[in-house]
C-alpha cells in the first residue's frame, strides 16, 4: 500500500514520475493510495506508467476485465481491452472502415504517424489507420486502431499538461497497432516500427 503523499509528491507523480511498487512479484505504478496500475497492462501490450498518467489520480482501484480475443476469422470490431480506475477509463478498440473514411479521419487535427500508418491524437482519443481487409468484406479494407479515454473534469487546452496527455495517448495507440495487426494477421504488421509515433506537422509528410 502506498502511503499518503504530500501535495508536492502528488504533483510530481501526476507529471509522470510515478513510484513503482513491488507486489506479489509484479511491479505496479501508483499515483495515490487507491490507484495502482501494473507495470504492463492488457496482456503486456501497454506501459502501466503511461496508463496510470491518463487515469484519475484518486478513487476506485484499478480493474481490467477479461480481454476480448482478436480472432481474425471472427473479429467484428469493438473494445478488446478496458482499463478503469477512479471514475475514468482507458479503452483499446478497433474497427474496419472504408478507404475514403480512413483518409478523411486521418486528416484530422493533431496528426500522428507510425511508419505508413496515419491518424490523429487528442486528450480523449488517438486513432491510427492501416490497410487491412476485414474478413468477408470487400468494402471495408482499412483497420482503425483506437484508444479512447474518459476522465471526469478533464481540462482541455493547448498547455504543456494537455500536450503531454496528447503525447501519452499517441504513445498508447502506437503500442496497440502492432499488437492488433499481428493478431488480425494484417500484412502491414511487420512494417510497423517500434516506439512512439511522429506527432504534429512532421506527421503529415
Amino acid at each position: 500500500m502506498v502511503r499518503q503523499r504530500s501535495r508536492r509528491g502528488l504533483i510530481i507523480a501526476a507529471a509522470g514520475a510515478a513510484a513503482a511498487l513491488l507486489a506479489g512479484g509484479t511491479w505496479w505504478w501508483a499515483i495515490s493510495d487507491s490507484v495502482q496500475v501494473p507495470d504492463r497492462t492488457c496482456g503486456g501490450v501497454f506501459s502501466g506508467k503511461t496508463v496510470v498518467a491518463l487515469l484519475p489520480s484518486q478513487g476506485k482501484a484499478y480493474t481490467e476485465p477479461p480481454r476480448t480475443a482478436l480472432d481474425p476469422g471472427k473479429a467484428t470490431g469493438g473494445i478488446w481491452c478496458s482499463m478503469t480506475a477512479g471514475n475514468g477509463y482507458v479503452s483499446a478498440e478497433y474497427s474496419w472502415v472504408t478507404t475514403e473514411g480512413a483518409e478523411i479521419r486521418a486528416r484530422a487535427n493533431n496528426s500522428i504517424r507510425l511508419g505508413d500508418a496515419k491518424g490523429y491524437a487528442t486528450q480523449r482519443a488517438a486513432n491510427l489507420y492501416l490497410p487491412c481487409r476485414r474478413p468477408s468484406d470487400t468494402e471495408r479494407s482499412w483497420l482503425e486502431v483506437r484508444i479512447a479515454r474518459f476522465q471526469p473534469g478533464l481540462k482541455y487546452g493547448d498547455g504543456p499538461e494537455q500536450q503531454r496527455e496528447v503525447a501519452l495517448m499517441a504513445a498508447l495507440v502506437a503500442e496497440a497497432a502492432p499488437h492488433v495487426t499481428q493478431q488480425l494477421k494484417c500484412e502491414v504488421a511487420p512494417r510497423l516500427p517500434a516506439g512512439p509515433p511522429v506527432i504534429g506537422a512532421d506527421a503529415s509528410g
